[in-house]
């Protein structure tokens, strides 16, 4: 058994489109983009970051050289989004233009898997963040997030 702290940064999300900034113009079933409303589209540009560090234990065994090993443990992350958007328009109010972001930090769940033979070790881990993403005043574009790793010990 072994445990792990890591710092981890997942990286930059990005985003950009010509959207509409009503659902009601959007069919859910398929997925088709219909201006029922008669509110022109806007353009939306955003990006965000994820970043903290994790806490995990290790189970593992090692057979014939070979070490596999499975993880659990907790995210302890800060995401951040930050989103412009140009154009916007309701209603017979006249385009506006806005800008909204927001930053928090929250605790995820994170499991992983790797096997491994001398200093090399191949590793994929998946980070439940989009559980805490849903009641934010500006939610990020990203869900969940799975990473795949090259490790290399010296």
């Amino acid at each position: 058994m072994d445990w792990h702290l890591d710092y981890v940064n997942l990286g930059r999300f990005a985003a950009s489109c010509s959207c509409t900034p009503q659902d009601e113009n959007y069919d859910p079933q398929s997925h088709i983009y219909a201006n029922k409303t008669g509110v022109p589209t806007a353009f939306f540009t955003g990006e965000g970051r994820s970043q903290g560090a994790t806490l995990t234990a290790e189970a593992y065994y090692r057979a014939s050289g070979f070490r596999l090993a499975a993880e659990a443990g907790a995210y302890i992350h800060r995401d951040s989004w930050s989103e412009d958007i140009a154009g916007w328009q309701v209603g017979g109010v006249a385009p506006q233009s806005m800008h909204l972001s927001d930053a928090y930090w929250s605790v995820a769940p994170v499991v992983g898997v790797s096997v491994g033979y001398g200093r090399v070790s191949v590793a994929a881990r998946h980070y439940f963040t989009g559980l805490n993403s849903h009641n934010r005043n500006v939610p990020p574009l990203w869900n969940d997030v799975t990473t795949v790793e090259l490790k290399v010990k010296f």
